[in-house]
């Protein structure tokens, strides 16, 4: 099946290295919720969400400074981050090579064997640990 046609977000021309704030959101892969519960009004974040948490404050320091987090929030599917985007410490990277480079520190420790073992796998039914794919 051909993946569905999508348009991007991103507005043709603009320069996304300018200097401002942008809102982002990050998706989870399939919109699984694996980054928290919803608990009446607040989010209780999983040791995955903490992994994500972590790799979003560190993002400031990852580019000298010249990116940073105004505010940012963790919900069970994704995550919403306001990045500032500046010129005080040099050239400022453009905005989808911050957001590249969170998703990509984010998926690596997410991967490691003490996060794994604490996020739980979708059952499949008809399958069990045994079960050959």
């Amino acid at each position: 099946m051909p993946p569905p046609d999508r348009r991007s977000p991103r507005l043709r021309g603009f320069d996304y290295a300018a200097t401002g704030a942008y809102l982002v959101t990050v998706c989870v892969l399939g919109r699984r919720c694996v980054l928290g519960n919803v608990v009446g009004d607040r989010t209780l974040v999983s040791p995955l969400g903490r992994v994500v948490t972590e790799a979003l404050l560190d993002v400031p320091s990852h580019w000298n400074e010249a990116v940073s987090l105004d505010c940012f929030v963790v919900m069970p599917n994704h995550v919403h981050a306001i990045l500032c985007i500046g010129r005080r410490a040099g050239q400022a990277p453009p905005l989808p090579q911050v957001v590249g480079g969170f998703k990509a520190a984010s998926s690596r420790h997410a991967r490691s064997p003490v996060v794994a073992a604490l996020v739980p796998r979708p059952h499949h039914p008809g399958t069990n640990a045994n079960s050959r794919r």
